[in-house]
């Protein structure tokens, strides 16, 4: 198969149940799951839309790209109207590790691919409930 006709045949994003933690993966945020409008998401009420998503698809945990952030960056659903729309809807945290809970949150993480030195991978265990995020070393 074409190279080109593999990428086109690819899915906007794909939900993982694994273990009991149900995982969305796509590239952006929904709804722009490819980033191909190019709005970056920056306050609470922009993520409205994802929420809803994930409690129709059965999603607890949403994870993307598209930034290429230097740190992991992350937002939880807040059941509470003490929540303003207007607040910061991802914040970064300069760690390589952490337990994510249980309630649906979305998690924008560090790309493969970029600037030397702050390149990373990512790996959820769904056991324990840990996102370890693990620079990648080239040389």
């Amino acid at each position: 198969m074409p190279r080109l006709e593999f990428l086109n045949n690819l899915p906007e994003y794909i939900n993982v149940s694994a273990e009991g933690a149900d995982c969305l993966f796509s590239h952006y945020i929904f709804p722009d799951c490819t980033g191909s409008t190019t709005r970056y998401v920056e306050k609470n009420s922009q993520l409205r839309d994802l929420w809803k998503f994930m409690d129709e698809i059965g999603s607890v945990y949403a994870f993307t790209g598209h930034s290429h952030a230097a740190f992991t960056g992350f937002a939880y659903r807040h059941n509470s109207s003490l929540i303003l729309p207007f607040m910061k809807a991802v914040h970064s945290l300069p760690h390589d590790s952490y337990t994510l809970g249980t309630g649906m949150m979305l998690s924008v993480l560090p790309a493969l691919t970029g600037d030397e030195g702050r390149a990373c991978f990512s790996v959820f265990d769904t056991g324990s409930l840990q996102l370890s995020v693990i620079p990648l070393r080239i040389s």
